[in-house]
């Protein structure tokens, strides 16, 4: 299991706290800033701070830990964009042709880790011969859910990444257990 890094110090915490409060004039109990605190502590403090100031021009009521989360998914990291992962599929299959798929498929894997799980799943082959009227917004529109989900677990605490990833393992433990037996 990762160790939960703390980015955040707690002169930092009380600051954004301090943010928010201010900004939309509430007043957070004890309890309510051991929370924010312990939920925020992996972020970046220029990166929250920032997230707050950019929550505070878009929402009226105090933004919620997982509202500047989000926020600071979105500053921190690249988005994913259709139309460059459309562009690379298609590159890649007029480069290397339906015949080198293989070849096809690790050159995508290694630029878009996240295109080559939508080809896959299409299939290489099918998006070669396949209508591009129809393939081509399909790719986009599985991209784009692929990415929204990327995002939620950008979002999610180191801390809450590894419990969920440890009960899934456990799952998966009873799950071959109960296959055995039966």
């Amino acid at each position: 299991m990762n160790l939960w890094v703390i980015i955040l110090t707690n002169k930092e915490c009380l600051q954004l706290i301090a943010r928010l409060e201010n900004t939309w004039g509430v007043v957070f109990n004890a309890a309510r800033k051991e929370i924010y605190g312990e939920s925020l502590a992996d972020l970046d403090f220029n990166a929250a701070l920032t997230a707050v100031r950019i929550l505070a021009q878009t929402e009226k009521f105090t933004p919620t830990v997982a509202h500047i989360r989000e926020a600071c998914i979105k500053i921190t990291t690249p988005r994913p964009d259709a139309l460059a992962a459309v562009m690379l599929v298609y590159g890649v299959i007029r480069s290397y042709g339906r015949w080198h798929e293989i070849e096809g498929m690790a050159y995508i894997k290694e630029r878009d880790p996240l295109a080559y799980r939508i080809v896959r799943g299409i299939g290489y082959g099918d998006i070669c011969g396949g209508n591009p009227d129809f393939v081509r917004p399909e790719f986009e529109r599985l991209y784009r859910e692929a990415a929204a989900d990327y995002n939620a677990e950008l979002s999610l605490p180191p801390r809450l990444t590894d419990m969920i990833a440890e009960c899934k393992n456990r799952l998966s433990v009873h799950a071959a257990l109960i296959g055995e037996a039966g």
